[in-house]
């Protein structure tokens, strides 16, 4: 708690409160020869802060038992005051934290999502790049099925099998892309929902694990099934040789 100072005042810039306190003083039958004007206030860093008040010390009212009544009051009210301000301001600093721990708590909730948005555009570049790369290989296996009629069926097969495993993926990228736009839905209501959204993330997690075991999946599958194209071509290669 700050210390209460006490400065000597000049008696000539409170003039009408003086000339009051006079006729008060006069109506009680103090003497008013010598008064003494002292303000009391709080320091404070920037300055001297606080309640201020003007009070006037009357030497002879330790004399007059109704003066020293007065100026028992007029403590007891000055003290008050002052204890207000100070809950007050004490009020005013709690109020501050509070409002600077939820906005760093806002800061926080906005830098996940724009982490987790870069995740989705990355996921969702890897995915299209995967995709280009996948109807090539089809592309591929079409014209070697050209080339081998006698085994035109089972290479179809394996095209209609890599176009539903396409299908699948871009399945469940629209899955993701809805489920993102539910979350910036839900962004609007950050501070209601922050617990919900610490949930959606970690479902998002296991997620995007689901998918890159299955992508390891499907890529080994692919790598199987582009060796056994090779050795199909290769023996039916040897076979014209052969009957050449």
């Amino acid at each position: 708690m700050a210390p209460i100072v006490e400065l000597p005042m000049d008696g000539l810039a409170y003039r009408g409160f003086t000339t009051i306190l006079y006729d008060v003083l006069d109506s009680l039958g103090v003497p008013t020869e010598k008064i003494e004007y002292v303000c009391r206030g709080d320091p404070r860093p920037d300055g001297f802060k606080g309640h201020i008040m003007v009070h006037l010390k009357v030497p002879a009212g330790e004399f007059v038992p109704v003066l020293r009544t007065f100026e028992t009051l007029e403590d007891r009210y000055i003290m008050d005051v002052e204890m207000q301000n100070r809950r007050y301001r004490d009020l005013l600093f709690r109020c501050d934290e509070q409002f600077l721990k939820v906005e760093r708590k806002e800061e926080e909730m906005v830098g996940k999502l724009e982490e987790e948005r870069m995740g989705y555009d990355r996921m969702k570049t890897f995915y299209e790049t995967r995709e280009k790369s996948l109807r090539e290989e089809i592309a591929n296996l079409k014209d070697k099925v050209g080339e081998a009629e006698l085994h035109h069926d089972y290479l179809e097969s394996k095209v209609l099998e890599c176009e539903d495993r396409i299908e699948r993926q871009r399945h469940t990228l629209r899955e993701f892309h809805e489920k993102e736009k539910h979350r910036g839905i839900r962004k609007l209501a950050l501070e209601a929902h922050c617990n919900t959204m610490e949930k959606l993330a970690v479902e998002a997690t296991v997620t995007t694990t689901y998918n890159m075991h299955h992508l390891v999946h499907y890529i080994k599958c692919t790598k199987y099934l582009h060796d056994k194209v090779n050795r199909l071509s290769q023996a039916w290669i040897d076979a014209d040789r052969k009957r050449i």
